[in-house]
């Protein structure tokens, strides 16, 4: 998790990149970053409600990275509801990760259609509050998703 302080997506998405430790570990974070990029110019993540979702493939990836920027002023998104991005998720899946790729995708969309949790979000104190909200709304959210998709791996 990151404080954005960028106001247009491409450098939002660029500063989210550089500066959470999920994405340090990829050996090509240009690549990423383009193949995300290549896919915001084709239509906008901004899905509403103060939230974006970019995404793409990571070919250095070897498991799906989710992180996430916060941004107090607002991000200009090209959003659905024309209005600015406050919680900027970035998902890296790798090629071969497909199905789980969209099972978090999924959670990750059904989470954030509830105001008290993006409220909670934006208004924790800490990285480490950020990511205990996340992870225990993402693991009671995933396991309702892989139930559904009937995924048992």
């Amino acid at each position: 998790m990151c404080n954005l302080k960028s106001l247009e997506k491409f450098a939002a998405i660029h500063e989210l990149i550089e500066n959470v430790s999920v994405f340090h570990d990829v050996h090509n974070l240009h690549a990423f970053e383009e193949e995300v990029v290549r896919r915001e110019r084709v239509q906008s993540t901004g899905i509403g409600r103060g939230v974006a979702v970019a995404h793409g493939v990571c070919r250095d990836a070897h498991n799906i990275i989710l992180g996430l920027g916060i941004s107090e002023k607002g991000i200009e998104f090209e959003s659905i509801d024309k209005k600015p991005v406050h919680l900027l998720f970035l998902i890296a899946n790798p090629p071969n990760c497909e199905e789980e790729y969209l099972i978090i995708l999924s959670a990750l969309v059904k989470l954030v259609r509830n105001n008290g949790f993006r409220k909670r979000l934006l208004e924790a104190s800490s990285t480490e509050k950020v990511q205990s909200i996340l992870n225990n709304a993402f693991c009671r959210q995933a396991a309702e998703e892989k139930r559904a998709y009937g995924y048992t791996s």
